[in-house]
């Protein structure tokens, strides 16, 4: 029987199961018949995103825990992946690792150069890690023959394709490395497994309502989100649906103008889907210095809930807006959101408001499981 492993050696707890969980998902739709697939993850990582899956989907799950390290993503080796259980004697004739960093890379590499992962077979997600490839390099040259643009050169000689999740990323890398752009692949970010269809989501009354979702940080906006509360008091209410960072104090700041304060702890998942679906629009004011090149999982819920956005004009958001139509309203990074939130105020409830819950409508049916599995099977095939 052939052998999908797939696995997660960086990530442990709640954070990236929903995309794990919809990929999951998404390559066991395209798997042909009489293969196995196995998860291997941190122990807690693994029940969260074992939770999120249907019952029959679950119990297809082979596999167990992996020990992640708390600092695995710095690392200069992943300890995690090499513990994963393949042999040069019994490699797996698929590999798909659903975060990378630099330490993965050259752990990878070191697997494909042993026999321990057959050259070709292994596909290396690069998720929050992506945007380091556009990091400035350190002159030193040891730090550069190590750093993560090294690590993803030696990995691809190898035979390890990388992977993007965003179009507008995949573009962006394309202009940047040209010579790898070829070999690297496409595979849309996932719907989040288990969160309720946007038709299902009823449009509120009552006063328009803006949300937050997700970390509630300063490179995702959450402080520009604050003060956007505090420039529209009276009219809009503004909810933080999400958490704060670990020792932050965020979920203290911004009571007094804001309905919901995000929590000192990550909400339940199907709390924050219901919370979220109550809105007139998702703020997404991400930080383009940060998250130029970062996925993100919020805007995935956004799709899913069918909930327009109010977001900067980044690669992450134009891209999806050519292909679908408008899902919201962007803005210049360096201008702000004000005079976008006031569009949004303007047209909520309106045809605009219902055009844009169609673009997204459109823009979801890309990202479904079945969507998904149609790109994976080429890459799966024997």
């Amino acid at each position: 029987m052939r052998r999908l492993v797939v696995a997660d050696s960086i990530v442990d707890g709640a954070e990236h199961a929903p995309f794990n969980a919809g990929m999951l998902h998404a390559l066991s739709v395209a798997l042909p018949p009489g293969w196995r697939i196995e998860f291997h993850a941190g122990a807690a990582h693994r029940d969260c995103v074992l939770g999120l899956l249907e019952p029959s989907l679950r119990a297809r799950m082979l596999g167990g825990p992996l020990p992640v390290e708390r600092a695995a993503r710095k690392a200069l080796v992943d300890r995690a992946l090499l513990a994963l259980p393949v042999a040069a004697r019994d490699p797996p004739d698929r590999l798909v690792l659903l975060a990378a960093s630099r330490g993965t890379l050259l752990s990878i590499a070191l697997l494909a150069a042993t026999g321990r992962v057959r050259r070709g077979s292994a596909f290396a997600v690069l998720h929050a890690v992506a945007a380091d490839l556009w990091a400035p390099r350190r002159r030193n040259p040891v730090a550069r023959a190590v750093d993560l643009e090294s690590a993803l050169r030696l990995a691809m000689r190898l035979g390890i394709a990388p992977v993007l999740v965003e179009p507008g990323i995949r573009d962006e890398f394309a202009v940047r490395f040209p010579g790898l752009a070829p070999r690297a692949r496409l595979w849309p970010h996932p719907l989040p497994a288990s969160a309720p269809s946007g038709a299902d989501c009823d449009e509120p009354g009552g006063p328009p309502r803006l949300g937050f979702l997700g970390l509630a940080s300063d490179g995702k906006g959450y402080g520009r989100f604050v003060a956007a509360a505090r420039a529209f008091a009276g009219r809009a209410e503004f909810h933080a649906i999400g958490h704060a960072p670990e020792g932050d104090g965020a979920h203290r700041v911004g009571g007094e103008v804001l309905a919901t304060r995000p929590r000192a702890q990550r909400w339940p998942r199907g709390e924050f889907l219901r919370a979220a679906s109550r809105l007139d629009f998702a703020c997404l004011f991400h930080d383009p210095r940060r998250y130029r090149h970062v996925a993100s999982g919020v805007l995935m819920d956004a799709l899913a809930l069918r909930l327009p956005v109010v977001a900067p004009d980044l690669p992450l958001f134009s891209a999806l807006f050519r292909a679908h139509g408008p899902c919201g309203i962007l803005y210049r990074p360096e201008d702000g959101p004000e005079a976008a939130i006031a569009e949004a105020l303007a047209c909520r409830g309106g045809p605009r408001h219902a055009a844009m819950r169609a673009s997204l409508a459109a823009a979801a049916a890309t990202r479904t499981p079945a969507a998904l599995a149609r790109i994976l099977a080429a890459d799966l095939a024997p």
